[in-house]
């Protein structure tokens, strides 16, 4: 498939440092909401935006240099980014008027390839790796299991069951080595208890579950993975609910690597790791607990977390590259209260 729209345009404005760092605040033009998703080592960056007259979704890349492009898969309703390799191609799902997903690669020269796993309904993109391949999950029924797949380069697909015990929960990430990292339901289990996974791209899994009751008191873990690196370090956040019916919350992120997980914490309110790099950085979101506002966080591979604001009023990062580079969306003024994308650089 070719592209059905494309419009380039210089974007981005330079705003006060956070922290000693240069930090980028733009938009796509005509874009009510600027959502970046995603960015590679080179500091291009991939997400989708919205319109003042729809509340459809329509996919950008904005290079280093700051040019825009934005794209529409044809025939989408809506087209949401995922990923964002070094080479500059993008991938993720977009839906038609029938809202039912469906997975694209769309080159580093603007050619969009559709695909689906043979027999999905339904399929999730998790990641795009540099090597050209992608992961994530698919639904062979609207109410069945999920299965996992990676499709390589050349468009055919390797497909992958959870191990004996446990069922496929979620797809989440997938490193550039072209591990894959997520998330399964022990069978024997209570359904809320959820253990962490990296399938190696050999084909064999490493499980990992945090204890569901420390300290003889009942909880439930719900183990979220939102990233996994070149070294297979994951990164996700334990929700633990505690009690029957879930009357309490606790969100702790965490970072995983050879067995072990170490848990941390900013100490405001509840913390979402969202991003990790190849050095170890972790990027991640706090929500303040006086209000809906968030914060950004890194924390460094010394344990050492430093927060930052982009804007005066809501930052929440998605991503971090090999050199540092954060971006993700900034809430700038109260009396606006749009989301714009944002680059913060070390």
């Amino acid at each position: 498939m070719t592209v059905s729209r494309i419009a380039i345009l210089l974007a981005g404005t330079m705003v006060a440092p956070v922290f000693g760092a240069t930090t980028i605040i733009f938009d796509v033009p005509g874009a009510v909401n600027t959502y970046p998703q995603a960015i590679n080592t080179n500091g291009d960056i991939a997400g989708y935006y919205t319109l003042a007259d729809s509340g459809a979704c329509h996919g950008f890349l904005r290079t280093s240099a700051g040019i825009i492009t934005t794209f529409d898969v044809a025939g989408a309703v809506c087209t949401l980014t995922n990923g964002i390799n070094d080479s500059g191609a993008i991938a993720g799902v977009w839906n038609g008027s029938d809202f039912v997903s469906h997975g694209f690669i769309r080159s580093s020269s603007g050619t969009i390839t559709t695909f689906d796993p043979p027999g999905a309904v339904t399929t999730n993109v998790a990641y795009l790796s540099n090597n050209g391949s992608t992961g994530g999950a698919y639904n062979t029924s609207q109410a069945g299991p999920i299965t996992g797949y990676i499709r390589s380069s050349d468009g055919s697909f390797t497909t992958f069951n959870a191990p004996s015990g446990f069922s496929l929960q979620s797809v989440n990430a997938i490193s550039a080595t072209g591990d894959v990292a997520g998330t399964l339901k022990n069978t024997a289990l209570n359904s809320f208890v959820t253990y962490l996974f990296v399938r190696h791209s050999d084909g064999s899994f490493v499980t990992q579950n945090f204890d569901p009751i420390p300290g003889g008191t009942k909880k439930y873990t719900i183990d979220v993975v939102s990233g996994i690196n070149s070294f297979d370090q994951v990164v996700g956040t334990n929700q633990t609910q505690v009690g029957f019916p879930r009357v309490i919350s606790i969100n702790e992120p965490f970072v995983w690597a050879n067995g072990t997980v170490t848990p941390f914490d900013t100490s405001q309110g509840t913390t979402l790791a969202v991003g990790i790099n190849d050095g170890g950085e972790i990027v991640g979101v706090q929500l303040n607990p006086s209000n809906t506002t968030y914060t950004g966080f890194v924390r460094a591979t010394n344990g050492t977390i430093t927060t930052f604001q982009v804007g005066s009023v809501s930052t929440q990062p998605v991503a971090i590259n090999n050199s540092g580079i954060i971006c993700g969306n900034t809430i700038t003024s109260t009396s606006n209260p749009n989301h714009e994308g944002f680059l913060l650089m070390p």
